[in-house]
């Protein structure tokens, strides 16, 4: 129940009470996401009250319910006490330092449900741990689109298994082109697909983040085609088949749920449009990177780490010195992190950037391993899996690399960690000295400040005003927007009791906390802009009693000079709260 970002709470809040009132996403209203999260949180709603803290346990039932699974995952690499640690790790660089009920929390639970039901596969053959997985997947698409990095790790996935079968099954001399030639254009075909999405935003450290991870994926699976022998065409066509209906079969069943009322309403175009194209808008607005900028100091100190990270996974016996050594190194710098800005954005950016080269390096790490005969199956493909999720799901942070989005796939981090360190060995020390500083990092250092000020240095807790409100009881907020809202609404309330309201732009909040409903059913202006003849005549609707302009919106453009000079017109009372404006007869 603490911090928040008006407009995010208040975009979910609203959709979940539209729905709750027999509305549908994308037909009546604007939806930012593919629509099934506002029924989920419709029900939390009709269950626990109409307020935004009841958003905060629909998202920490889930969370409660992922806390064993990443302990199962881990459990598969590390002894038991040492995936406790893990999952301490995992959990507190997620939800603690921001508990809205973000479709984004959604994607990190699904994917790592699928990630253990794929494990189960592999450990009992059963393709129904496969039709799970698929569940799981078609579940984090309805949630949000991003669900289908997932989906794409996945996929992958299972092409390493049948590679493995293949190899397995093949003659040593046999060497068929075509499927192999099938393969190896499609993984070029999907690096290509990656440098496009990136289209203008692809700056070098876009690329490294959201290119490299799946080129080097894909090179490891084209690495290995060429260089083992296979079976023929049909042979490997039907193994990967026998793998992949299954698993689509899973994807299918709650998107088609999803599809009911659309198919029912013949509106399903108004799904594809709201949840597939609409979103475009985004990548064009909405991207670039808001972390602070990089120095060489940045650069060196992820150098460092990746150094330390690849002698963790190396090396097979650390001399005894390093790891206390590293581990009083890392605890004085987390400390001087506190006082030293520039140490604590070093410190995020070397940590934020380090999936693509721990997927790198995990990549040649599995090969290596391979040929030497070090590493069974079954591990490589578990291995492979967990690099497969993070270095996909890391692509949530694009196109608005905001530091949050980090967080959102950080966990996958530390499991990959965890199964390339390989815990159960006499190397241990180093791994843990990591984990301790990352830990330590986290809890006292990023979580404290809020998603305001993350990346970009320390700040001790300011959450700590209580809305007075009925629609937010419980939230605790910081003491300047908190008494700012509670004044703002109770004023909409006390002047439009039997009139209309128009709040905007982005405004979603300010609806939700009146308890006033969306006369336009537009959340943020920027993403429909076939819909400002209604905001227009929203403003100029006689009826509307008050108007609350936001006077320096997030996303949208602000109202333009003349509409407001019509508004003082219109109303003859204004009255500034905050970042809002006021217009009430």
């Amino acid at each position: 129940m603490r911090g928040w970002v008006p407009h995010d709470d208040g975009a979910l809040a609203l959709t979940a009470e539209r729905v709750l009132k027999g509305d549908v996403p994308h037909r009546d209203f604007q939806d930012l996401y593919t629509g099934g999260l506002a029924y989920y949180h419709a029900l939390a709603f009709k269950l626990l009250g109409v307020r935004l803290t009841s958003l905060r346990w629909a998202v920490f039932l889930f969370f409660l319910t992922w806390i064993p699974v990443v302990f199962l995952v881990a459990r598969r690499f590390a002894g038991a006490v040492a995936a406790a640690g893990i999952t301490i790790l995992a959990a507190a660089w997620s939800l603690p330092n921001y508990s809205a009920a973000m479709p984004s929390w959604y994607n990190l639970f699904f994917a790592t449900l699928g990630a253990w039901t794929a494990f189960r596969f592999l450990e009992t053959g059963s393709r129904w741990w496969l039709f799970g997985a698929g569940i799981f997947g078609g579940a984090s698409v309805c949630v949000k689109v991003s669900g289908l990095y997932y989906i794409a790790a996945l996929l992958l996935f299972l092409v390493y298994c049948e590679q493995h079968e293949d190899s397995v099954r093949a003659d040593s001399t046999s060497k068929p082109i075509f499927f192999p030639a099938a393969l190896g254009a499609s993984m070029l075909s999907f690096v290509y697909l990656l440098f496009r999405l990136l289209g203008t935003l692809g700056s070098p450290l876009f690329v490294f983040n959201f290119v490299l991870p799946g080129a080097a994926l894909a090179g490891a699976i084209v690495w290995r085609e060429v260089a083992s022998a296979h079976s023929d065409f049909l042979t490997r066509g039907r193994t990967l088949m026998r793998m992949i209906v299954p698993f689509a079969a899973g994807v299918v069943v709650p998107c088609s749920i999803l599809l009911i009322p659309y198919w029912t309403s013949h509106s399903v175009g108004n799904l594809i449009q709201g949840a597939l194209i609409a979103p475009q808008a985004r990548l064009a607005f909405a991207g670039g990177d808001i972390s602070p900028p990089a120095n060489a100091f940045s650069y060196l100190a992820l150098v460092v780490l990746m150094i330390v990270v690849a002698a963790a996974v190396v090396w097979r016996s650390v001399p005894r010195l390093v790891p206390p050594i590293a581990g009083l190194t890392l605890f004085i710098v987390i400390l001087a992190t506190r006082d030293y800005v520039i140490l604590y954005q070093v410190v995020w950016f070397a940590v934020s950037h380090l999936i693509p080269l721990c997927v790198l390096l995990g990549c040649g790490w599995l090969e290596f391993s391979r040929r030497r005969g070090t590493i069974d199956a079954a591990s490589s493909a578990k291995i492979f899996l967990l690099l497969a999720a993070a270095g996909f799901c890391s692509l949530v942070q694009f196109p608005y690399a905001h530091p949050i989005y980090f967080v959102y796939v950080a966990p996958l981090l530390w499991l990959v960690l965890a199964a390339l360190t390989s815990i159960k060995r006499d190397a241990a020390g180093l791994p843990l000295a990591l984990g301790v500083a990352a830990l330590l990092y986290v809890a006292v250092r990023v979580t404290p400040g809020f998603i305001f000020i993350m990346a970009f240095g320390y700040q001790t807790d300011v959450q700590t005003y209580e809305l007075h409100l009925d629609r937010a009881a419980g939230l605790r907020v910081d003491p300047i927007t908190g008494p700012m809202y509670e004044q703002l609404v109770s004023f909409v309330q006390e002047h439009s009791s039997e009139g209309k309201l128009y709040a905007g732009p982005d405004s979603p909040q300010i609806y939700f906390l009146a308890g006033k409903p969306n006369p336009t059913g537009v959340l943020f202006d920027f993403l429909d802009k076939s819909k400002e003849p209604l905001a227009k005549s929203a403003l100029e609707d006689p009826t509307n009693s008050v108007v609350v302009i936001r006077d320096h919106p997030e996303f949208s453009p602000p109202l333009d000079p003349a509409m407001r000079e019509f508004l003082w017109q219109r109303y003859g009372h204004a009255k500034e709260f905050g970042f809002f404006t006021v217009y009430w007869r």
